[in-house]
């Protein structure tokens, strides 16, 4: 009954302006103003929209290839599909990978093949690591083999497209995996030369990358962005190199970059292999295990509350899943886990439940390249069982798109309170929790997640520290009543989209005011001269703005324009509506148009 009483006064108002032209120069001159008047909002808007297109950038996040040089179609599944002498019996292996085994080279040409044909005009990648496989036997030179190798694939790509690589590196980009040491000039140096990083990083980077700081970076993205690139695996609660201690110097450099990057008014994306806070999947039998060590941990976390309103964005690999993680549960900054290239999923009945298969992913993100805001993500992903029966028939592996987070999830953006309020979403809702589970693996099926399975996939999300992670454990099912607290870094601020859009509404109301006002005031004042020719350029006048409205590109709107400027006539009719009594107002259309006509053919000349 709302919209029905608004449209009759809407349609009222427009029919009294109309009639009021027929009488009243001022009227037609009053409807020309206004139609001016949203014409230039149009054009304002025109070039904010442009200009906002322009700001909006793009970039890939690609993690976790473990690509196997050995893996071969004629392998055996119990040997990491690696080829197994006098065997006669053979697996029925795919050529794009195997869910027990890591990632071939076909696999790896083909996502960064798809990265290149779904939008290959980004700003630049981040690489976050772990290129060589689940293996024992590598050594030094495949290390340095396989990391130039997947460098290569996507330096040229980057190339063709004016854009850049940023590497950081993995636990299993060592060897040994996993015992990484800070101060081993000779081998960091190596990535430099043989391991083709010295084609991707800036010279000014080589220097921490190398001499005695231990594989960490940074660049400049822009003089209003800035990257960080952390060596994260020196803080890997499983890495058995030398364990960091309170004066670690990768901890303080990162302080003077978020410090400088401040004083300068930059924001800062920090790029990572491993990732803190607490693994989204647990052993049986066993609570999630912090990432890093925990009083790095808690000393990471600390810093990036300190320095809330530098950092942008956090990307990180590893876990092998789409995910994020709420950080720091006082400040609430996101972290955001992208999925892996490799299918790998552990086989051993006591690691499986920690390393579940997935299907191949890879992320694309779009920001603002002035403030460093991040607007959204899509995954992309490819069914690894549809893409074996694919090369089985000769044909090519598609693809495909599996979902945008705004879309998917309900979001504004990615803001602090768009992913806060996601979160309590997913705590709340065991639907969206299945939904938010099946996505981490991009649609892989992995077998039912028990209540300890989605316990874990919860805390992982909201606990990230080790006093909120215990309380979210001890919660059990009630863990839905966790709650982290925002401050004003999480408020979502007045934009120009919705200036534009409160400008819009403002001046059509005043308009519209003025219009009735010089209507009445010259009611009846003049003849029916130029009846039927008011009533007509008036009539076409108000089309007009309807037609300007609707091609106003107001977005971000809760209103399309068109809406805006009906919700204005409505206001206008309601402020008028007692003017409108007072002056014994008749409805003027075709009637009046008649009454002028007749006038005319008696005697008036045009």
């Amino acid at each position: 009954m709302a919209k029905i009483s608004v449209s009759r006064q809407t349609t009222r108002l427009r029919r009294f302006i109309v009639g009021a032209a027929v009488r009243n120069t001022m009227a037609i001159r009053a409807a020309l103003l206004l139609f001016f008047c949203v014409a230039l909002v149009r054009l304002a808007s025109t070039v904010y929209v442009t200009r906002a297109q322009d700001d909006v950038g793009y970039f890939w996040h690609v993690s976790d290839f473990h690509v196997d040089k050995d893996y071969t179609t004629r392998g055996s599944r119990d040997q990491a599909c690696h080829l197994v002498a006098n065997r006669t019996i053979l697996d029925n292996i795919g050529a794009y990978g195997d869910f027990l085994c890591d990632a071939p080279k076909l696999l790896a040409q083909s996502a960064v093949e798809a990265m290149e044909q779904i939008h290959p005009a980004t700003d630049f990648v981040l690489w976050t690591g772990d290129n060589l496989p689940h293996v024992s036997g590598v050594t030094w030179a495949d290390m340095y083999n396989e990391t130039r190798y997947i460098g290569e694939l996507l330096w040229h790509w980057a190339q063709r497209h004016k854009s850049f690589v940023v590497p950081t590196l993995g636990n299993h980009d060592w060897v040994p995996a996993n015992a990484m040491e800070a101060k081993n000039t000779t081998l960091y140096r190596g990535f430099l030369t043989r391991g083709g990083f010295n084609q991707l990083l800036p010279e000014d980077a080589w220097a921490t990358f190398e001499q005695g700081k231990g594989g960490y970076y940074s660049q400049q993205l822009s003089n209003k962005i800035r990257l960080v690139c952390l060596n994260s695996v020196l803080w890997y609660s499983s890495n058995k190199g030398e364990r960091p201690g309170l004066s670690d110097p990768q901890m303080a450099w990162l302080r003077d970059q978020l410090h400088d990057a401040q004083q300068r008014k930059q924001k800062v994306f920090i790029s990572g292999h491993v990732g803190p806070g607490y693994y989204s999947r647990a052993l049986v039998g066993h609570s999630a295990s912090v990432v890093f060590f925990d009083d790095i941990n808690e000393r990471y976390q600390d810093m990036i509350a300190q320095y809330k309103d530098v950092v942008a964005g956090q990307f990180f690999g590893h876990q092998h899943m789409n995910a994020f993680v709420i950080i720091s549960d006082k400040n609430g900054n996101t972290m955001h886990l992208g999925g892996s290239v490799t299918p790998w999923g552990s086989k051993d009945p006591v690691y499986r439940t920690l390393s579940e298969p997935t299907n191949p992913c890879v992320r694309l993100y779009t920001y603002r390249r002035s403030t460093g805001e991040l607007l959204d993500y899509s995954v992309y992903y490819l069914d690894l069982d549809k893409a074996n029966a694919a090369a089985a028939s000769q044909q090519q592996a598609k693809w495909e798109f599996l979902y945008s987070a705004c879309k998917e999830f309900g979001l504004q953006d990615l803001s602090t309170a768009s992913m806060v309020e996601l979160a309590h979403r997913i705590t709340s809702s065991p639907e969206l929790l299945t939904r938010y589970i099946n996505l981490s693996s991009a649609l892989k099926d992995t077998g039912p997640c028990d209540a300890a399975c989605r316990q874990a996939m919860l805390c992982a999300i909201l606990g990230s520290r080790h006093d909120s992670h215990a309380a979210c454990i001890s919660q059990g099912s009630k863990v839905h009543t966790l709650a982290v607290q925002m401050d004003e870094h999480g408020k979502s601020t007045t934009t120009v989209r919705d200036v534009l859009v409160g400008l819009t509404v403002s001046i059509v109301i005043v308009v519209g005011i003025v219009l009735v006002v010089r209507a009445k005031r010259a009611r009846m004042m003049q003849g029916p001269r130029y009846g039927r020719f008011r009533y007509r350029v008036a009539e076409n006048l108000l089309i007009a703005v309807d037609h300007l409205a609707a091609s106003l590109p107001l977005r971000g709107s809760r209103y399309s324009a068109v809406e805006m400027v009906n919700i204005s006539w409505a206001a206008v009719a309601a402020t008028a509506q007692n003017r409108l009594r007072k002056a014994d107002f008749i409805d003027v259309g075709p009637d009046a148009e008649r009454e002028a006509s007749e006038q005319d053919h008696s005697g008036s000349d045009l």
